[in-house]
């Protein structure tokens, strides 16, 4: 059954600091390059490295190779927040954008891709239209998949790339969220998911949220069904500036504030980091 109505009140909101906090982030896992949540930051190191010669490298190799960068950042955030997400990004046409054997984009060139005006994406609900060039939120059920496609009109190879959610990371009363990004994933901004665990016995709920932003922007809040995340309950925007805030946010709820799914949306070509997250009575 879909959780009472749920609604949030901002208290406050508080300018910090005008600059922008990163994330501490390791080198990568499988590229020997430095994670970050920026996508032109990649690309420039990338393309310093491995110069395009038209030939064997040409750009959208090096596109994709910063979206796996800025991908692997964003993960790793959440890995350390007790979160898991896969990820893919490579040419939609050859080899293909596979998460695994059922999540994956339709093998189209580039020109039809942009002709058409959106990809298409697999998944075990189905197939979905990823907008061309645009990206698409997939919630339904306990599936939470975020896509992209970036085809030219005239181009056979193009990039695309998958992220899912896995494994959400958790707030309580008893567990802090500290440094979780949204990266910069080819001038697009993906969105983070938080699992609510409030007590469930108050109809009031307190939470702390201080963020990071490289940029002005508005920040979208939604409040998600966790018995299937196709349910919005609630939603709301929130003005960040650039550099670090916090902000305070009540969490309405008649009976009880029950657990929910929080869905951040920045907007993009902006990169975020949710400094820290806390809830409590």
């Amino acid at each position: 059954m879909p959780i009472p109505h749920l609604r949030f009140e901002l208290l406050e909101s508080r300018h910090i600091t005008d600059r922008f906090e990163r994330p501490k982030l390791p080198k990568s896992k499988f590229l020997n390059y430095s994670l970050t949540t920026f996508f032109e930051e990649a690309l420039d190191e990338i393309s310093a490295d491995v110069p395009v010669n038209g030939i064997d490298i040409v750009e959208w190799m090096h596109e994709v190779t910063a979206d796996l960068i800025a991908m692997e950042a964003m993960a790793t955030t959440h890995e350390n927040n007790g979160g898991h997400i896969t990820f893919t990004s490579g040419d939609g046409k050859i080899p293909g954008v596979k998460l695994d054997s059922r999540t994956y984009f339709r093998s189209d060139t580039g020109k039809t891709v942009a002709s058409r005006g959106y990809a298409i994406l697999i998944t075990p609900y189905g197939e979905y239209k990823v907008p061309n060039p645009g990206k698409l939120t997939i919630a339904i059920r306990d599936f939470l998949l975020w896509a992209y496609a970036k085809a030219g009109r005239w181009s056979y190879q193009w990039p695309g790339g998958i992220l899912r959610f896995d494994r959400l990371p958790i707030l309580s009363r008893l567990s802090r969220i500290r440094d979780l990004a949204s990266s910069i994933i080819s001038g697009f901004s993906a969105p983070t998911f938080v699992y609510v665990n409030t007590a469930g016995f108050s109809p009031f709920e307190s939470l702390d949220l201080s963020v990071s932003s490289s940029k002005d922007q508005t920040i979208v809040l939604t409040a998600r069904d966790p018995g299937n995340y196709a349910n919005k309950i609630f939603s709301t925007k929130l003005e960040v500036s650039k550099g670090t805030s916090e902000h305070k946010i009540r969490i309405i709820s008649f009976p009880r504030v029950s657990p929910f799914v929080l869905e951040m949306q920045p907007e993009d070509g902006v990169s975020t980091v949710f400094k820290s997250m806390s809830i409590f009575p």
